[in-house]
Formats: C-alpha cells, sequence, structure tokens
C-alpha cells in the first residue's frame, strides 16, 4: 500500500510539473491562437557540471530531459504541424559536451529529416513517436570550445560529395563559400574575449600548408591535426573577426644569392620568400642550410620575406638553400652554388697597380733630384 501510495504521489507531481512544462511551451508556440515560430529549438547545456535545458531561448528549471522529449512526443500527437522542425542540439562547456545517439529506426521512431554528426537532430513536428528514446551522452570535449555548434555542409566536386563539419561558438551568418584550395565563412561573434573554430577539411580535397586569413588580411596560423581521412583546422580569435578564409597549398619558397663569388672575410647577401596564395607566413621559422650544416634560423617579416648575409669561413664551395616544416611536411628552395676564395682578385689586381704605380713614381722624383743616375735607370 505505501509502495502504490508513493507511486501516485510521484505520478500526480510529474503530472503537475509537466503540465506546468506543457504550459511553457503553449506559450513559447503561441498556441492555439497561432504559430510564431517555425523552429522548435532544444538546447541541451552544461552549466557548472549539470544539464540544463533550454526550449527556443526560455531555460526550463526541474525537468528531466526525458520527461520534456515525452512532453513533446504527446504535444505532437495532439497539435501536429507539418510546417514547423524541432530541433535538438547539445552544447558544451571547456571540458565536457553534450552528444545526442538516434536508436535504430527499427524502434518505431519517426525518422529525423537531418541529422548533423553527434550534436543535432531535426524533425518535422508530427507524430514524433518515442521521442524520448533519444540518448544524451556527456563526453570529453575534444576540441576545447564552450558553447560549441555544430554545422555540416555538404559539397560536390568532380564527381565526388565531400562533407564539411565545423564546431564554433561563433554564429555563421551564410554557408561557406568552399573552392579548390580555399574555404570562406562569414561569422558573427558572440560577445566573448575570444572566439574559436575548428574545422574539418576532407584529406581528398586539400593538400599541402595551412595557413588562415582573417578579416581578408591578417594571418594565423592554424593548429592542425590529422584523423583519419580529414584535416581539422583549430583556430581562435577576436570578437572583431568577420570572415575566416583558410587556404591550402604549396608553398610559394625561393632564395636568391646577390653573388656567387665571395673571399673569406666578405659576404653573400640572400633574401629569400615564403608565402602560400600570396599571403606572407608571418612570424615562420626557416632554417638557413650551408654544405648539409644548419647555421640559422630566420623569421619571415609580414610580407613573406626573409633575409641574411652569410659570412664564409673556409674556402671551396658553399651550395646554400633554406628548409620550412610544418604541421608535418617539409619544404626546400633550390641549392645556390658559391665560389669562395682565400682572397679577393679583384682587390689584389687593384692593390699590385697601385703599389707599382707609387714605386715608378718614386723613381722618377728621385733620378728627377739627381739621386739615381740614368745608367741605374737603363739596368732596370
Amino acid at each position: 500500500m505505501d509502495r502504490c501510495i508513493t507511486e501516485i504521489l510521484w505520478l500526480t507531481s510529474w503530472i503537475r510539473g509537466s503540465t506546468r512544462h506543457y504550459g511553457i511551451l503553449t506559450d513559447i508556440l503561441g498556441y492555439p491562437t497561432k504559430i510564431s515560430i517555425r523552429s522548435l529549438e532544444v538546447d541541451f547545456k552544461l552549466e557548472e557540471g549539470y544539464l540544463s535545458m533550454y526550449v527556443s531561448g526560455v531555460r526550463l528549471m526541474d525537468l528531466d530531459p526525458y520527461n520534456l522529449l515525452r512532453i513533446l512526443s504527446v504535444y505532437s500527437y495532439i497539435t501536429p504541424m507539418d510546417g514547423m522542425t524541432l530541433t535538438l542540439e547539445g552544447s558544451s562547456n571547456y571540458t565536457m559536451m553534450v552528444e545526442l545517439a538516434v536508436p535504430d529506426a527499427s524502434d518505431g521512431m519517426s525518422k529525423p529529416i537531418r541529422v548533423d554528426g553527434r550534436h543535432r537532430i531535426v524533425w518535422t513536428f508530427r507524430n514524433l513517436e518515442s521521442i524520448d528514446r533519444v540518448e544524451l551522452h556527456i563526453v570529453k570535449n575534444p576540441f576545447g570550445i564552450s558553447d560549441l555548434t555544430y554545422y555540416e555542409y555538404r559539397y560536390r566536386d568532380r564527381g565526388c560529395l565531400y562533407v564539411l563539419k565545423i564546431y564554433t561558438n561563433s554564429t555563421l551568418i551564410s554557408d561557406p563559400i568552399i573552392r579548390s584550395d580555399s574555404i570562406l565563412l562569414t561569422i558573427r561573434g558572440g560577445g566573448r574575449c575570444s572566439e574559436a573554430s575548428n574545422i574539418s577539411i576532407p584529406r581528398d580535397l586539400a593538400d599541402g600548408i595551412f595557413v588562415c586569413l582573417l578579416n581578408g588580411s591578417m594571418y594565423l596560423k592554424p593548429i592542425v591535426s590529422k584523423h583519419m581521412d580529414e584535416y581539422w583546422s583549430y583556430i581562435y580569435y577576436p570578437p572583431s573577426v568577420y570572415s575566416i578564409e583558410i587556404l591550402w597549398g604549396k608553398p610559394e619558397f625561393k632564395l636568391e644569392a646577390d653573388s656567387q663569388d665571395v673571399a673569406i672575410g666578405g659576404e653573400v647577401g640572400l633574401k629569400g620568400i615564403l608565402r602560400i596564395h600570396n599571403v606572407g607566413l608571418s612570424g615562420e621559422n626557416v632554417t638557413l642550410i650551408v654544405n648539409g650544416e644548419p647555421i640559422a634560423d630566420i623569421t619571415v617579416k609580414e610580407d613573406g620575406s626573409f633575409s641574411y648575409r652569410f659570412k664564409p669561413t673556409r674556402t671551396g664551395v658553399a651550395y646554400i638553400w633554406a628548409r620550412y616544416s610544418s604541421q608535418g611536411l617539409t619544404y626546400e628552395t633550390e641549392r645556390i652554388r658559391v665560389t669562395v676564395s682565400e682572397y679577393n682578385l679583384p682587390s689584389i689586381i687593384v692593390i699590385t697597380i697601385t703599389a707599382a704605380a707609387l714605386s715608378l713614381a718614386t723613381i722618377f722624383i728621385l733620378h728627377k733630384r739627381g739621386y739615381i743616375s740614368t745608367a741605374f735607370l737603363k739596368n732596370l
């Protein structure tokens, strides 16, 4: 008897709570007079380690997530609306995140019209059978992005279908512009001190070094990792950023010398370029190598240029080139051949001629003054 009373009290409490939250849903939808929105969004957020729920921006307190899903299931039977969608989305903090999983179709659930990975599921708001069977998992956040939103886009190129995945706490204003060597995102910040995005790029689509351009001009080096058949490009940026362009390709990497002959004590001026699609890789380090031995690390300037004054210390032939390593790839410039001699021959010739001229002038002056005889000059 006590057990039955307990269950009745629990059921009564649940019905009261469900009715209250059902009323909140009714207010949000504007039912029954009119429907003011076309999408009902349920966001599962982690706040201070606990799971909170927001329905179209309204926080629902003291309600189990699965009770909310049961209410939505009942509501979809009472008031089916083909013109409206229900979106379930998992959010995150810096360390943990909420993932969603849909049971097999054989379990009798309504089929979603869209599934974006493990973070967003979209249904038409009609007969949502057993939607409470959607699984909610709290897992480790590998992206380090709080309040992330997941976007998924499909791109077809030369008969191949590619999937672009984006985790970000910024808002994407429009669909990405995808080209053969770049991806352009137009975004709006959320007012935080810093924003972050983690973008996947299929390995079959991209090749070479990845760079990032903020607002069309500011170079930023992304953190790039590989996972199965994808590259992941992680970037963080100030909230003032309104566009992000990820570019990839083989860098333009050149080295030139102002002379190919030098003597011990002299110098050879070296100048180079390191760019990708005319974007200078500012702040990157280039290693200068002479005869296989690294001699200096040079920092690339904002325009992609770098320079160095090479002072040889031994004679012979010096082969000089530059090396750049990034994101697991290494590139080298063509080798420059420089001949190093012990003396600078043009200088020796000038010194010899000058010394001979001075000697002849001295002899002529001494002869004029009578210190040297004509016979002596004839014997020279």
